[in-house]
């Protein structure tokens, strides 16, 4: 299946400066979120996006897909003292 990707914030490094964050790659059939940020070598806490809207890890992939993964910035509490 063939994916549209898009890299944010320092994802971005992980692709050549020339590629500005963004490539299209060809992947096997059913390849899962977990799947992709292996094959891109993102090791940290993302948010990912597909076809625009925030989805989690388990959310089913298609054929021309546009996912984009986004640096998580900071982290938050429940708490505030």
């Amino acid at each position: 299946m063939q994916l549209q990707i898009r890299l944010y914030g320092s994802l971005r490094d992980l692709l050549p400066p020339e590629r500005s964050g963004r490539i299209t790659m060809q992947l096997p059939d059913k390849i899962t979120i977990p799947e992709l940020k292996n094959v891109l070598n993102i090791e940290r806490a993302v948010e990912t996006a597909v076809n625009g809207i925030h989805v989690e890890d388990d959310f089913p992939l298609s054929n021309n897909d546009k996912i984009a993964f986004f640096a998580v910035m900071a982290g938050g509490c429940n708490s505030y003292t």
